[in-house]
C-alpha cells in the first residue's frame, strides 16, 4: 500500500443515481464500506495517485502529518480569541480567552481546552487537518482583529485606523470643524 502524502476534505464527489438510492465507497487503509453521501477524503499518494480514505483513517493520517510537523519546533505564546457571534438575536465582539503555549496555534488551543469545564469542553472542536481551525462556539483565532473581522462597528484596516485616528484629534483640537479638512484626510 502506498504512503498517503497529503488529503484533502472531499464532499460530493459522486453523484447520486436519479433514483436516488445510495451509493458505497471503500477506505484505502482500513478497507472499510461507508455511504458515499458522507463526507469523504481524497489522499494523494506518494508517487502519484489518489484513493478515498474514511474519517477514521483521514484523522489518524492528519494527526500523524500535525504530529511530525510538530517535532523540533520551539513553544511559543498564543493568545486565544473566540470570533465574533450574531445568533438568536443576540451579538458579541470576540472573547479573549488567555494565552497559552504551543508549537502551533491548534496545539496551544488544546492545551486551553484542557482547563475547560467538563460542560464546556463539549462546545470545543480542535482542528483535525492543517489549515483547519479549532473553534469554540465560533472560530478561535490568535489576535483580536482577526476575532472581531467583519463584526459591525469595528474597523481592521490599519490604514482606516490612522485615518480616524487623524479625524479624531483634529476634531478634538478644533472648535470649528471643517468639513474639506475631514475630506482631506480621507483621500
Amino acid at each position: 500500500m502506498k504512503k498517503v502524502e497529503s488529503i484533502t476534505r472531499w464532499l460530493n464527489h459522486k453523484e447520486i443515481p436519479k433514483d436516488n438510492k445510495t451509493y458505497e465507497d471503500t477506505c484505502y487503509h482500513c478497507g472499510k464500506t461507508f455511504n458515499g453521501s458522507d463526507a469523504t477524503w481524497l489522499a494523494l499518494l506518494d508517487g502519484g495517485g489518489t484513493a478515498l480514505l474514511c474519517r477514521d483513517c483521514a484523522e489518524k493520517q492528519e494527526a500523524e502529518y500535525i504530529k511530525e510537523e510538530r517535532k523540533g519546533k520551539e513553544e511559543k505564546d498564543f493568545e486565544i480569541w473566540s470570533g465574533w457571534y450574531q445568533a438568536t438575536g443576540e451579538m458579541a465582539e470576540a472573547t479573549y480567552h488567555g494565552t497559552f503555549k504551543g508549537r502551533d496555534f491548534a496545539e496551544a488551543c488544546d492545551r486551553w481546552a484542557e482547563t475547560l469545564s467538563k460542560e464546556s469542553k463539549e462546545y470545543y472542536h480542535p482542528a483535525k487537518f492543517r489549515g483547519d481551525k479549532p473553534s469554540y462556539y465560533s472560530t478561535l483565532f490568535d489576535n483580536q482583529d482577526d476575532a472581531n473581522r467583519g463584526y459591525p462597528g469595528v474597523v481592521h484596516n490599519t490604514k482606516e485606523k490612522r485615518v480616524l485616528k487623524k479625524i479624531k484629534e483634529y476634531v478634538e483640537s478644533t472648535e470649528k470643524i471643517d468639513r474639506d479638512v475631514i475630506l482631506g484626510f480621507l483621500k
